[in-house]
């Protein structure tokens, strides 16, 4: 025993002293209340898929809360969110965390598969149509992977799409009408493709809820699907329209890289600025709350939270207009 107490004491006096400068700030973490933050009306969450045997691109599932732990009685309706999936990234696994704070904020979520490595592109928005009107049938229905819940289809649906199913979502919006889909009030596209788009994107209402995230290290889509976006979408509301451009910020440690994949990720990007605006877009279009968050270039839209230093994490830039690419941005579309 005095052994060890002995090379104990030695471990701890030969380490070397670090100065506190030397310590790098770190990211701000998930604040704990408002939009994106922690202040969970509901407890936990449910998983529920619907598997079609005879095309698994028409698999949904259906995230709904559970356990209603907030003030007065529980609602009995709740809006509805459809979260549309990357390339390759469908199934909910891949987004769990945000698809689990959507629910718990008090949201259905549907989740379709709507592809897989063989399916046609032009086929994307018709699958996806599908399993959203069968989801919100089964919801009718009174499944028990909605867990009683019923669907506010007066508050119309919010649509957050990432990469090709950011696309897929504004196509999606684009035939609601024709399909009987509930009014999509908001939409959050982030880093979209540039290809597949509508030929006409006119059916999008013009009182629509539009932001469009680029990231400016995406070198993989960057600004060129929110470009393609902003041209087809000249009749909605400048106010209503927002291109908005995220940054990276390596003023501390971990670093922040506002890449193509911050939507599947758990950092101040995500936190701050995704799951932040995904909030606000449903709230507003559902409860006319959080409006000045989910559009309009304010200090509650564009702020990413401080490094643990005080330091304020680089916010958001957002127009009404297609921006110029910022300096160093290695984001596809920027640089020769």
């Amino acid at each position: 025993m005095k052994f060890l107490a002995a090379c104990s004491f030695a471990a701890i006096v030969l380490l070397p002293v670090v100065s506190s400068a030397q310590w790098q700030p770190l990211p701000p973490w998930q604040s704990p209340t408002g939009p994106g933050g922690g202040d969970y009306p509901w407890a936990q969450v449910t998983a529920a898929q619907y598997t079609n045997t005879q095309d698994p691109d028409l698999t949904y599932w259906i995230v709904a809360p559970q356990g209603w732990k907030g003030a007065g009685a529980a609602p009995a309706q709740v809006p509805l969110v459809v979260f549309l999936h990357g390339w390759g990234a469908n199934e909910p696994v891949y987004y769990q965390y945000w698809l689990a704070h959507l629910a718990r904020k008090g949201r259905i979520v549907v989740f379709p598969m709507y592809q897989n490595s063989t399916t046609f592109s032009f086929l994307f928005a018709a699958k996806a149509i599908f399993s959203i009107q069968q989801a919100m049938s089964q919801i009718a229905a009174g499944t028990p992977g909605a867990n009683g819940l019923l669907l506010d289809t007066t508050a119309g649906m919010t649509v957050i799409g990432h990469s090709f199913g950011a696309t897929t979502g504004i196509n999606v919006a684009a035939r609601y009408a024709a399909n009987r889909l509930p009014r999509p009030r908001a939409l959050l596209l982030l880093n979209p493709v540039n290809s597949m788009l509508d030929a006409s994107l006119a059916g999008v209402p013009s009182n629509t809820l539009l932001d469009c995230v680029v990231g400016d290290a995406d070198d993989i889509v960057g600004r060129t699907g929110c470009d393609a976006v902003w041209d087809k979408t000249t009749h909605i509301r400048s106010a209503n329209r927002n291109y908005i451009w995220m940054y990276s910020d390596a003023h501390g440690s971990p670093a922040l890289v506002a890449n193509h994949f911050v939507p599947t990720i758990l950092n101040a990007l995500a936190f701050n600025g995704m799951w932040k605006l995904g909030d606000a877009l449903a709230d507003c279009a559902a409860y006319q709350t959080e409006c000045a968050t989910a559009v309009g270039g304010g200090v509650q839209q564009t702020s990413m939270g401080w490094w643990s230093d005080g330091v304020p994490v680089h916010p958001l830039t957002v127009t009404t207009q297609k921006p110029v690419c910022p300096a160093g941005s290695t984001a596809a579309g920027c640089g020769p």
